[in-house]
Protein backbone atom coordinates (compact mmCIF):
# COMPACT_ATOMS: atom_id res chain seq x y z
CA UNK A 1 0.00 0.00 0.00
CA UNK A 2 2.30 3.37 -1.35
CA UNK A 3 -0.95 6.00 0.40
CA UNK A 4 -1.05 5.45 3.94
CA UNK A 5 -2.65 7.14 6.52
CA UNK A 6 -0.84 7.99 9.53
CA UNK A 7 -0.20 10.39 12.73
CA UNK A 8 2.46 12.43 13.41
CA UNK A 9 2.73 12.68 17.00
CA UNK A 10 2.05 10.73 20.32
CA UNK A 11 -1.36 11.98 20.48
CA UNK A 12 -2.75 11.29 17.81
CA UNK A 13 -3.91 15.07 16.76
CA UNK A 14 -1.98 15.31 13.56
CA UNK A 15 -2.68 13.60 10.98
CA UNK A 16 -1.54 12.77 6.96
CA UNK A 17 -1.45 10.54 4.15
CA UNK A 18 2.02 9.69 3.37
CA UNK A 19 2.69 8.52 -0.47
CA UNK A 20 5.35 6.00 -0.91
CA UNK A 21 7.45 6.27 -4.05
CA UNK A 22 7.04 4.09 -6.67
CA UNK A 23 9.11 0.73 -6.81
CA UNK A 24 10.99 1.22 -10.07
CA UNK A 25 10.79 5.13 -9.89
CA UNK A 26 14.35 6.82 -9.59
CA UNK A 27 15.84 7.39 -5.94
CA UNK A 28 15.38 10.35 -4.97
CA UNK A 29 16.98 12.74 -1.85
CA UNK A 30 13.78 14.96 -1.08
CA UNK A 31 10.57 15.07 -0.17
CA UNK A 32 7.53 16.79 -0.48
CA UNK A 33 4.95 18.47 2.18
CA UNK A 34 1.86 19.60 0.62
CA UNK A 35 0.51 21.79 2.81
CA UNK A 36 -3.80 22.47 3.04
CA UNK A 37 -5.80 25.13 0.77
CA UNK A 38 -7.20 27.61 3.08
CA UNK A 39 -9.98 25.07 5.66
CA UNK A 40 -9.75 21.80 2.41
CA UNK A 41 -8.53 18.95 3.78
CA UNK A 42 -5.67 16.72 2.57
CA UNK A 43 -7.35 15.87 -0.59
CA UNK A 44 -6.98 19.43 -1.88
CA UNK A 45 -9.95 21.27 -4.22
CA UNK A 46 -11.26 18.69 -6.60
CA UNK A 47 -8.79 15.98 -5.54
CA UNK A 48 -5.88 18.40 -6.86
CA UNK A 49 -3.71 17.17 -3.79
CA UNK A 50 -4.23 13.56 -4.42
CA UNK A 51 -3.55 14.07 -8.03
CA UNK A 52 -0.26 15.61 -7.43
CA UNK A 53 0.84 13.29 -4.84
CA UNK A 54 0.49 10.63 -6.74
CA UNK A 55 2.18 12.05 -10.10
CA UNK A 56 5.39 13.09 -7.70
CA UNK A 57 5.26 9.61 -5.83
CA UNK A 58 5.44 8.17 -9.31
CA UNK A 59 8.05 9.89 -10.40
CA UNK A 60 10.53 8.94 -6.87
CA UNK A 61 9.20 11.12 -4.59
CA UNK A 62 8.37 10.47 -1.07
CA UNK A 63 5.16 12.61 -0.34
CA UNK A 64 3.26 13.90 2.89
CA UNK A 65 -0.41 15.41 2.44
CA UNK A 66 -1.06 17.50 5.69
CA UNK A 67 -3.86 18.11 7.69
CA UNK A 68 -2.78 21.45 9.53
CA UNK A 69 -3.81 21.83 13.31
CA UNK A 70 -7.31 22.57 13.12
CA UNK A 71 -8.09 21.43 9.42
CA UNK A 72 -8.99 18.42 8.06
CA UNK A 73 -8.66 15.57 10.11
CA UNK A 74 -6.11 16.99 12.20
CA UNK A 75 -7.43 18.50 15.81
CA UNK A 76 -7.26 22.03 16.76
CA UNK A 77 -6.75 21.38 20.58
CA UNK A 78 -2.93 22.25 20.62
CA UNK A 79 -3.27 25.18 18.20
CA UNK A 80 -0.88 28.18 18.77
CA UNK A 81 -2.33 31.73 19.14
CA UNK A 82 0.15 32.31 16.03
CA UNK A 83 -0.62 30.59 13.27
CA UNK A 84 2.82 30.21 11.99
CA UNK A 85 4.20 28.81 14.72
CA UNK A 86 1.15 26.11 14.78
CA UNK A 87 2.48 25.51 11.14
CA UNK A 88 6.39 25.85 11.73
CA UNK A 89 5.36 23.08 14.91
CA UNK A 90 3.62 20.51 12.20
CA UNK A 91 6.25 21.33 9.64
CA UNK A 92 9.19 19.98 12.05
CA UNK A 93 6.77 16.95 12.79
CA UNK A 94 6.26 15.87 9.42
CA UNK A 95 9.76 16.37 8.13
CA UNK A 96 11.22 14.36 10.36
CA UNK A 97 8.51 11.39 9.85
CA UNK A 98 9.50 11.51 6.31
CA UNK A 99 13.16 11.87 7.10
CA UNK A 100 12.77 8.71 9.64
CA UNK A 101 10.76 6.79 6.87
CA UNK A 102 12.92 7.11 3.73
CA UNK A 103 16.24 8.71 4.54
CA UNK A 104 15.81 12.27 2.62
CA UNK A 105 18.00 14.81 3.51
CA UNK A 106 15.76 17.92 2.07
CA UNK A 107 12.31 19.10 1.61
CA UNK A 108 9.94 20.27 -0.99
CA UNK A 109 7.15 22.34 0.05
CA UNK A 110 4.08 22.45 -2.07
CA UNK A 111 1.20 24.76 -1.63
CA UNK A 112 -2.13 26.18 -3.55
CA UNK A 113 -3.59 30.22 -2.82
CA UNK A 114 -3.27 30.39 1.02
CA UNK A 115 -1.17 26.92 0.74
CA UNK A 116 1.61 28.58 -1.09
CA UNK A 117 1.38 31.87 1.33
CA UNK A 118 2.11 29.64 4.08
CA UNK A 119 5.01 27.88 1.77
CA UNK A 120 6.20 31.37 1.58
CA UNK A 121 6.19 32.08 4.94
CA UNK A 122 7.76 29.24 6.21
CA UNK A 123 9.90 27.72 3.81
CA UNK A 124 12.96 29.76 4.66
CA UNK A 125 12.84 28.94 8.81
CA UNK A 126 13.44 25.10 7.43
CA UNK A 127 17.07 23.84 7.76
CA UNK A 128 16.13 21.03 5.43
CA UNK A 129 14.32 23.06 2.37
CA UNK A 130 15.35 22.32 -0.82
CA UNK A 131 12.14 24.15 -3.08
CA UNK A 132 9.09 25.86 -2.68
CA UNK A 133 6.15 25.44 -5.41
CA UNK A 134 3.60 28.19 -5.02
CA UNK A 135 0.43 27.95 -7.00
CA UNK A 136 -1.27 30.90 -7.36
CA UNK A 137 1.07 32.32 -4.61
CA UNK A 138 2.02 35.88 -3.17
CA UNK A 139 2.85 38.67 -6.27
CA UNK A 140 4.35 42.12 -5.38
CA UNK A 141 2.29 44.47 -7.54
CA UNK A 142 3.85 47.17 -9.97
CA UNK A 143 2.95 49.66 -12.16
CA UNK A 144 2.71 47.11 -14.86
CA UNK A 145 0.50 45.34 -13.30
CA UNK A 146 -2.13 48.39 -13.17
CA UNK A 147 -1.40 49.21 -16.64
CA UNK A 148 -2.19 45.32 -18.06
CA UNK A 149 -5.44 44.80 -15.52
CA UNK A 150 -7.05 48.25 -16.10
CA UNK A 151 -5.86 49.90 -19.39
CA UNK A 152 -7.41 46.93 -21.41
CA UNK A 153 -10.78 47.83 -19.43
CA UNK A 154 -10.49 51.32 -20.00
CA UNK A 155 -10.50 51.15 -23.98
CA UNK A 156 -13.62 48.20 -23.80
CA UNK A 157 -17.41 49.21 -22.83
CA UNK A 158 -17.48 44.87 -22.24
CA UNK A 159 -14.19 44.83 -20.08
CA UNK A 160 -15.38 47.86 -17.87
CA UNK A 161 -18.49 46.52 -17.55
CA UNK A 162 -17.26 43.00 -16.38
CA UNK A 163 -15.05 44.81 -13.89
CA UNK A 164 -17.87 46.74 -13.03
CA UNK A 165 -20.29 43.85 -12.19
CA UNK A 166 -16.87 41.76 -10.06
CA UNK A 167 -16.72 45.05 -7.88
CA UNK A 168 -20.09 45.08 -7.29
CA UNK A 169 -20.35 41.02 -5.92
CA UNK A 170 -17.39 42.01 -4.18
CA UNK A 171 -19.31 44.61 -2.13
CA UNK A 172 -22.60 42.08 -1.97
CA UNK A 173 -20.75 39.31 -0.31
CA UNK A 174 -19.26 42.11 2.43
CA UNK A 175 -23.10 43.07 3.00
CA UNK A 176 -23.65 39.73 4.40
CA UNK A 177 -26.65 39.10 2.39
CA UNK A 178 -26.43 35.65 1.61
CA UNK A 179 -29.03 35.28 -1.08
CA UNK A 180 -27.56 38.27 -3.12
CA UNK A 181 -24.14 36.77 -2.69
CA UNK A 182 -25.29 33.14 -3.66
CA UNK A 183 -26.69 34.44 -7.02
CA UNK A 184 -24.05 37.27 -7.71
CA UNK A 185 -20.91 35.00 -6.52
CA UNK A 186 -21.92 31.86 -8.12
CA UNK A 187 -19.18 32.46 -10.78
CA UNK A 188 -16.62 33.94 -8.68
CA UNK A 189 -13.67 32.73 -7.38
CA UNK A 190 -12.84 35.07 -4.90
CA UNK A 191 -9.30 35.27 -2.92
CA UNK A 192 -9.95 38.45 -1.13
CA UNK A 193 -9.36 36.98 2.55
CA UNK A 194 -6.01 36.09 2.13
CA UNK A 195 -4.13 39.00 4.15
CA UNK A 196 -0.68 39.14 3.20
CA UNK A 197 1.83 41.47 5.59
CA UNK A 198 3.74 42.91 2.28
CA UNK A 199 7.03 43.84 3.99
CA UNK A 200 6.76 39.86 5.38
CA UNK A 201 6.00 38.57 2.61
CA UNK A 202 9.11 40.74 0.32
CA UNK A 203 11.58 39.74 3.41
CA UNK A 204 11.08 36.07 2.78
CA UNK A 205 10.99 36.15 -0.77
CA UNK A 206 14.69 37.96 -0.15
CA UNK A 207 15.71 34.81 1.99
CA UNK A 208 15.10 32.31 -0.44
CA UNK A 209 16.58 34.22 -2.94
CA UNK A 210 19.62 34.67 -0.75
CA UNK A 211 19.76 31.20 0.03
CA UNK A 212 19.25 30.04 -3.49
CA UNK A 213 16.10 27.56 -2.63
CA UNK A 214 14.41 26.80 -6.08
CA UNK A 215 11.41 28.27 -6.10
CA UNK A 216 8.34 27.26 -8.98
CA UNK A 217 5.52 30.05 -9.04
CA UNK A 218 2.55 29.42 -11.20
CA UNK A 219 -0.33 31.53 -11.29
CA UNK A 220 -3.45 31.50 -13.48
CA UNK A 221 -5.95 34.09 -14.60
CA UNK A 222 -7.88 34.05 -11.92
CA UNK A 223 -5.02 36.09 -10.04
CA UNK A 224 -5.97 39.43 -11.66
CA UNK A 225 -6.17 40.70 -8.13
CA UNK A 226 -2.90 40.89 -7.97
CA UNK A 227 -0.95 39.16 -11.08
CA UNK A 228 -1.47 39.94 -14.34
CA UNK A 229 1.55 39.53 -16.64
CA UNK A 230 3.77 37.00 -17.11
CA UNK A 231 7.48 38.08 -15.66
CA UNK A 232 5.67 40.04 -12.47
CA UNK A 233 7.83 38.23 -10.03
CA UNK A 234 10.85 38.23 -11.76
CA UNK A 235 10.47 42.10 -12.47
CA UNK A 236 10.38 42.64 -9.18
CA UNK A 237 13.26 40.69 -8.04
CA UNK A 238 15.28 41.94 -10.86
CA UNK A 239 14.26 45.78 -9.37
CA UNK A 240 15.47 44.44 -6.11
CA UNK A 241 18.89 43.35 -7.12
CA UNK A 242 18.00 39.90 -5.56
CA UNK A 243 19.78 36.81 -7.73
CA UNK A 244 16.69 34.61 -9.10
CA UNK A 245 18.25 32.28 -11.23
CA UNK A 246 16.58 29.56 -8.89
CA UNK A 247 13.25 31.13 -9.31
CA UNK A 248 11.02 29.51 -12.36
CA UNK A 249 7.84 31.50 -12.65
CA UNK A 250 5.03 30.17 -15.25
CA UNK A 251 1.64 32.20 -16.00
CA UNK A 252 -1.28 29.83 -17.31
CA UNK A 253 -4.08 32.35 -18.19
CA UNK A 254 -6.60 30.33 -19.36
CA UNK A 255 -6.47 27.84 -15.57
CA UNK A 256 -8.66 28.50 -13.44
CA UNK A 257 -7.92 28.96 -9.79
CA UNK A 258 -8.85 25.53 -8.31
CA UNK A 259 -7.22 23.62 -11.80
Amino acid sequence: MRHKPQFLDARQTLFCIVSSPAPDSAARDMGVVILNSGTIHNVGPFGLSVELAQGLSDAGFPVLRLDQTGKGESFSSRREANEMKTLARDLKLAVAALRDQFGISKIGVLGLCSGADHGLMITDSIPEAGALIMLDGWAPRDLRYYLARYLPKLVSPAGLVHALRRRLRKRLRASGDDSQVAAALSDVVDMQGRQWDQDAMRAHIRELCARQIPLLAVYTGDTDDYYAYEGQLHNYLSRQGLNSKSVTEFFKRDCKHLY
